[in-house]
């Protein structure tokens, strides 16, 4: 009985410890021209639903109900950090259109750290805290 009374205080310290620390999000902010957030932890960019891997980024822009008939599919190659910006109209006929891609090279900032750099040396640090952990 003595035992289980040193354990509960342990169990309620636990949780109120790991309810007090906030989850931080894991951000990287690409700077293209213009800036996209990407958060990591929720898979979006700019609050936008992403797929999001190892090697690459991909998310859409879709028009509103009162907006054109647009839509902008983003592609960001993690590897080159070249970001690739594709527009496609949709015509009243029911047909489409699409632009030729516009490519841009963009540098990264990680929003947790505060360092910046090539995206290749962003990848190698965090590969390398996780083998440290």
């Amino acid at each position: 009985m003595n035992r289980s009374i040193k354990v509960v205080p342990f169990f309620v310290l636990a949780s109120i410890f790991a309810a007090s620390c906030p989850a931080r999000a894991k951000m990287i902010i690409f700077q293209c021209g213009t800036s996209f957030t990407v958060d990591l932890t929720n898979n979006t960019v700019n609050d936008q639903p992403a797929l999001i891997n190892p090697t690459a980024i991909d998310w859409q822009l879709k028009p509103g109900p009162t907006d054109d008939t647009g839509v902008v599919d983003y592609h960001i190659d993690r590897t080159t950090a070249i970001l690739t910006e594709k527009f496609t109209y949709h015509l009243p006929n029911g047909s489409t259109q699409s632009d030729d891609p516009t490519t841009y090279r963009c540098t990264v900032d990680s929003a947790n750290s505060g360092h910046s750099g090539a995206i290749r040396s962003l990848r190698r640090r965090g590969q390398a805290e996780g083998a440290a952990q």
